[in-house]
């Protein structure tokens, strides 16, 4: 029963060990690397806090759409597809087997993903430049 009990104890400490290292990493990546040199109770100068000049001004950025990703047909090449979207996916994976001449040719597939602000996005898979499969997650 002792045994247990040391076990327990062992453990326990572990976690809060764990607990207590990854708890303040947080914290300190909560906080900024730009305020460590500040008193961590006080708020940031306003030198640290965006002034409305030092705000990017640029157009919305693309979005994928549902009607976008429903005209998005199995068959179409990767082109294709970025033409409907309007914008070029990010390849997430790529691979190629090779073939056997005469026995089979060379498969070479790759999976793009387009990612809208608030995280619905689109996921495209790729066999020799045509669409094999296609996925969404959230988009209107």
């Amino acid at each position: 029963m002792s045994v247990i009990k040391i076990m327990l104890g062992v453990a326990g400490g572990i976690f809060l060990v764990i607990f207590l290292v990854c708890g303040g990493c947080v914290f300190l990546f909560d906080r900024g690397i730009k305020n460590l040199g500040n008193d961590m109770g006080s708020p940031p100068t306003s030198r640290e806090q965006p002034t409305r000049s030092d705000r990017p001004t640029s157009a919305p950025s693309p979005r994928v759409t549902k009607a976008k990703y429903d005209a998005v047909q199995e068959g179409m090449s990767y082109a294709e597809v970025v033409r409907i979207i309007g914008f070029s996916g990010v390849e997430q994976s790529s691979s190629k087997i090779d073939g056997a001449p005469g026995v089979m040719p060379s498969i070479s597939t790759k999976m793009y993903s387009w990612q809208n602000p608030f995280g619905s996005n689109m996921n495209a898979i790729f066999q020799n430049d045509r669409l094999v499969s296609k996925a969404q997650f959230g988009l209107e």
